[in-house]
């Protein structure tokens, strides 16, 4: 893990998030999703072109991005600019701000973010680890098997259970 990076990023997420009008999201969800996408902050991306969050160069949206590179994947100046791309990308497809890491993160793989059925439970998973303890309370991440279907059903089932008992 590198640390370095990781401060660098806590430290714009902590300076950035009130600006955009996310004060509400926890540090430790965004910081979370970034160590998702670049595998911990040691991923080529992030190494060689200061992206933290995987995100693809915008065509429609404002963006802080310097340029595409491989892929279409985004490449910033600084963490900091990768960091703001990201909240002005919430702030497009308008994700609430909300401490509610299950609303943040559903909105979040609802707007378009990422193709993994998985990328939720996945991205829950480290948030919890980072704040040493258990999932959200309500939240049950799908069973692990060889059916995909049978995986999305569940997590589709959790994730209705837990939004009916909050209304």
């Amino acid at each position: 893990m590198n640390t370095t990076r990781r401060d660098l990023i806590t430290d714009a997420i902590n300076q950035l998030r009130p600006v955009h009008g996310y004060s509400s999201v926890p540090v430790n969800l965004i910081l979370a999703q970034s160590a998702l996408e670049t595998g911990y902050w040691d991923s080529n991306l992030i190494a060689t072109h200061n992206n933290a969050f995987g995100m693809m160069h915008p065509v429609q949206r404002p963006t802080t991005s310097a340029g595409a590179v491989s892929a279409g994947f985004a490449s910033y100046a600084d963490l900091c600019n990768s960091v703001e791309d990201y909240l002005l990308r919430q702030k497009y497809f308008n994700i609430p701000n909300t401490a509610d890491p299950v609303t943040y993160v559903r909105a979040t793989v609802n707007s378009g973010y990422a193709t993994d059925p998985a990328y939720a439970d996945k991205w829950l998973t480290i948030y919890s680890q980072m704040q040493g303890s258990t999932l959200p309370p309500g939240y049950n991440p799908p069973a692990q098997g060889n059916n995909q279907n049978t995986v999305i059903l569940l997590g589709l089932a959790a994730f209705a259970a837990y939004y009916l008992t909050r209304k």
